[in-house]
């Protein structure tokens, strides 16, 4: 009885959808995979393609959608490092150099990965929405340095290539990895330098969070901005909270690629006692009476038992060639690393 009551409500709501619509939805092709693809225009109208389909990608289906005559439907895909990034569709163009894009989605969620490189799954909705980029303009005075001494083992530099194959939006190169974590394999974290694919680049450094199982099958998990004016910190009291990951150690010294930031920074540690800390990156200088600079460094407590850990050091460099750190902060690995 139950049963029969089910299929009498949903043969209610098919008619009572016609009903509303004035005509039944139309599905192109016969496969088995039954999908929708969205697209919003850049006047904010909304169409949608119901399609059943064999295609492996979604690259696939845009193909088999725009060879249906009755569909209406056109697009055209550019070629960015290898991969292909849809430009225009129905007719409507983006232009990078504009500042504008199709935010490809999945699921409602927009996603770094190109349509050749998303497998279509049954019942899921893949969306194609027209996007003007927004100026983000940033207080503090703070302003990201571009440039990195990398340092990076071959194996680590393979794993995180595999993870990141086909994303697009931001293009990242990996610096080194500067903690782990023993799950089912081994979890990497990445410290990276991402570039926007945009009219106008802009450069950031990322946490990257990668996962290689004990199959080695390569997983990105995540890739969190660290803002030039606002490093997450944490203090010592907090360690617990970084959820089982272990700083990693480089082996030998490191530099920052700024000489000015080097030569001061070296300077500041003359007077420095209890930690010794070795660069990995300079994330933003700030130009005042002087400059201020902010780094991310490994530290060393200088005890008999050494413990290392990634942290946030602030230092000032006078007009004067003095230099005196200003504060050093562990770096708040939980939110980078365990941030949903």
């Amino acid at each position: 009885m139950k049963k029969i009551t089910v299929l009498l409500l949903a043969l209610l709501m098919g008619l009572t959808l016609s009903a509303c619509t004035g005509k039944k939805e139309e599905v192109i092709g016969n496969g088995k995979n039954k999908v929708m693809i969205k697209v919003v225009d850049n006047n904010g109208e909304e169409k949608n393609y119901n399609l059943a389909t064999d295609a492996g990608t979604v690259y696939d289906v845009l193909n088999e959608l725009s060879a249906d005559k009755s569909a209406n439907f056109t697009f055209d895909t550019m070629d960015i490092g290898g991969y292909k990034v849809v430009k225009t569709i129905n007719g409507i163009e983006t232009s990078l150099d504009q500042g504008t894009y199709w935010d490809f989605c999945v699921r409602g969620e927009s996603v770094n990965r190109t349509v050749e490189n998303v497998p279509v799954e049954d019942g899921v909705l893949y969306s194609f929405i027209y996007t003007a980029e927004k100026t983000d303009t940033k207080v503090g005075g703070w302003e990201g340095v571009d440039g990195y001494t990398q340092l990076l083992g071959e194996e680590e530099k393979q794993i995180f290539e595999k993870a990141i194959e086909g994303l697009v939006g931001v293009g990242y190169t990996p610096i080194q990895v500067i903690a782990t974590q023993v799950v089912n394999g081994t979890n990497y974290a990445y410290l990276a330098q991402g570039t926007t694919v945009t009219a106008n680049p802009k450069k950031s450094f990322y946490i990257v969070k990668i996962n290689k199982n004990t199959k080695g099958d390569v997983e990105l998990l995540s890739a969190i901005e660290i803002e030039p004016d606002y490093v997450l910190t944490t203090g010592e009291e907090n360690q617990h909270l970084f959820g089982g990951w272990t700083a990693t150690t480089t082996g030998k010294a490191g530099m920052f690629s700024d000489e000015a930031a080097q030569t001061s920074f070296e300077k500041a540690m003359e007077s420095y006692t209890g930690m010794k800390f070795n660069p990995i990156v300079l994330v933003a200088k700030q130009v005042v009476n002087g400059t201020n600079y902010i780094g991310i460094v490994r530290g060393e407590t200088v005890t008999q038992n050494p413990v290392t850990n990634i942290y946030v050091v602030q230092w000032y460099a006078d007009l004067e060639g003095n230099a005196k750190i200003e504060n050093a902060s562990l770096l708040n690995l939980a939110y980078y690393l365990d941030a949903k």
